[in-house]
């Protein structure tokens, strides 16, 4: 654009006393809009001495007072007059008896997690909308890996030919026919949003967890599978709960383990909490009518693939990452035993009293330590305004 018509348009840019009068009204209102100015600027820059703008002239030797606006900004007026009304929040609407629980475990998961989650996800309805994804997404991933995993423990059966596959040099080759054809079940269509190349991505991902996975369970003691996606049925407080367990390992003295795949994201677990956090594999713990003597969780991470839960001994599981229930210091060893089934009962109970909860509708704001962090119900419950000022514990939305 030619210069004369941008000065012919009356351009603030290329006319000092226009730009100059823009300047002024800029920071009339920028000390309209807050409390409290504080004005500042280098004194050297590159050796050589640097001076205020001449703008701000006639602010730079007035008394502080002049700085200050005496009456704050009408935002902060509304904000400073608003007032919070205290009162006692009811119950929600009980849970129907004669239907199973929403969501399988996720009803005492999110119970436990946060009640208010619990009732606005799980009753209300209150769920993020699905975002539209190039390539595989986190669920058809983790239902990949469990597909595998399914397939292969088909295969093998025990520890014993995990062993024998391992010497003969096989291993591999089950490995990778149980990988692909998990993709195929999962991926059965090679489409533009799951293409080839990002399905062979997701193959060659899958081989090395497995022979992780492998390598970690050749130093178990012997077991053999008991069950794989074995579909259970409790009743929690009168009310039906559906459960799917991915795997249930017996050990050679006649007790069972417990196994629950992750593939996503695993904090640490607090299941010695009176809200244990993550407590699915405590409630699996209530479908099992014989012993139980480690509940794990198999993480399945491309960084680290571990057993994460709790044993009564610790040659159960090799690095179990999470302290077993210990017996008080001084008692005998043969006191493990009745320190792990007091622990248990002790998580019947927890199960038993956030299945309670639940169904009678108790939804209070009340969320664990990192809940929030991935939650989408920041807008509704209003965390951040329940929250004492000056809390830093958590800030909704991170991570």
């Amino acid at each position: 654009v030619p210069l004369a018509l941008q000065r012919a348009a009356g351009m603030s840019a290329l006319q000092p006393t226009l730009l100059l009068e823009q300047s002024r009204q800029l920071l009339a209102r920028l000390r309209a809009a807050t409390a409290q100015l504080m004005l500042s600027w280098a004194t050297r820059s590159e050796g050589r001495e640097q001076l205020p703008s001449a703008l701000l002239a006639p602010l730079r030797h007035a008394p502080a007072s002049v700085l200050t606006v005496q009456q704050p900004s009408l935002s902060r007026q509304i904000r400073l007059a608003r007032e919070i009304e205290h009162y006692q929040e009811p119950p929600g609407q009980p849970w129907p008896l004669e239907r199973p629980l929403p969501g399988g475990t996720r009803a005492i998961d999110h119970q436990s997690r946060c009640p208010f989650r619990a009732y606005a996800e799980l009753r209300l309805a209150c769920t993020p909308l699905e975002a539209h994804l190039i390539g595989p997404d986190p669920r058809e991933r983790g239902q990949f890996l469990h597909r595998a995993l399914e397939l292969l423990w088909q295969q093998l059966g025990d520890s014993r030919q995990l062993a024998a596959q391992q010497a003969g040099g096989t291993l591999d080759g089950l490995i990778e026919a149980c990988v692909h054809a998990a993709a195929r079940h999962t991926w059965a269509d090679e489409t533009e949003r799951v293409s080839a190349r990002a399905r062979a991505r997701e193959e060659r991902r899958g081989r090395q967890l497995l022979r992780e996975l492998a390598a970690l369970e050749l130093t178990r003691e012997p077991f053999s599978v008991a069950g794989l996606e074995q579909r259970s049925r409790i009743t929690l407080e009168g009310a039906l709960l559906e459960l799917r367990i991915d795997r249930i390992d017996r050990l050679a003295d006649d007790s069972y383990v417990v196994f629950d795949y992750k593939t996503g994201r695993v904090g640490v677990l607090d299941w010695q909490a009176e809200r244990p956090s993550d407590p699915q594999l405590l409630v699996y713990l209530l479908a099992q009518p014989a012993a139980v003597s480690a509940l794990a969780l198999v993480r399945l991470s491309p960084h680290h693939v571990s057993y994460q839960g709790a044993a009564d001994l610790p040659s159960r599981l090799p690095k179990l990452s999470q302290s077993r229930a210990r017996a008080p210091e001084g008692a005998e060893p043969s006191d493990e035993t009745g320190a792990w089934l007091r622990q248990t009962a002790r998580w019947r109970t927890s199960i038993t009293r956030l299945a309670r909860d639940f169904i009678g509708g108790a939804a209070p704001v009340d969320p664990l330590p990192q809940a929030c962090r991935l939650c989408h119900l920041h807008a509704v419950c209003r965390i951040g305004d329940l929250r004492p000022s000056g809390d830093t514990q958590e800030e909704p939305g991170d991570g």
